[in-house]
């Protein structure tokens, strides 16, 4: 249901004709989903038809007939969030040209809304992994943390690499991005989005 679809078929304003007892007449248009719809999970469709009953005689003015009617359509929610993880760069704070304690790893993370409605509350973790795991702070924008379908949220951060990382037996660090939030804009379900891990080697200088 997204991009927008055109749902509903439903009669044109303004539609005049006669119809005689016992028949029927059907109008066509055209409806266009929008984001609320999907947000709310339904839309209704309203339609009112009015017609003047024959002169009887003695008659002066018609008496006018009118009938109502409506449809309500339901949509699936399918929430789905994406998650890329990348190290946008690395400070070397000690101009060594190594990737040493004391340096800054900088961190990006973009999740994308890939589902049909607005996910909203989002929350957005990274953790590092070296000698020890850290959680890493970000910062996000938008903010509040609300996406709708197709948009992605950026978050940055940055860790720093510790003696402690280096003499470890991986030498590594494992950077570990979550993201988790409610569909309908708050009103639907639980969704997160498969982790992301991108991994920077460090060096050890014998």
């Amino acid at each position: 249901l997204f991009p927008y679809t055109t749902l509903f078929r439903s009669w044109s304003a303004g539609t005049t004709t006669k119809i005689q007892p016992n028949t029927s007449m059907t109008c066509n248009s055209d409806y266009t989903l929008t984001l609320s719809d999907l947000n709310r999970g339904k839309t209704t469709v309203a339609a009112t038809a009015t017609g003047d009953l024959p002169l009887l005689p003695g008659q002066t003015t018609a008496l006018t007939a009118t009938g109502t009617g409506s449809a309500t359509t339901t949509f699936t929610d399918s929430p789905k969030l994406t998650i890329d993880n990348s190290v946008l760069s690395v400070t070397d704070t000690n101009n060594n040209g190594l990737t040493d304690a004391g340096d800054v790893i900088n961190y990006r993370v973009q999740v994308t809304n890939a589902g049909n409605d607005s996910v909203a509350d989002i929350v957005v973790t990274e953790s590092a992994q070296g000698s020890a795991t850290v959680a890493v702070p970000l910062t996000c924008d938008p903010s509040p943390p609300t996406i709708v379908p197709g948009a992605p949220l950026s978050c940055t951060g940055s860790y720093t690499i510790t003696s402690s990382d280096v003499d470890s037996p991986s030498a590594t660090i494992t950077a570990t991005a979550n993201a988790t939030g409610t569909s309908r804009n708050g009103a639907g379900r639980s969704v997160s989005g498969t982790a992301s891990v991108v991994t920077t080697r460090l060096t050890q200088d014998p």
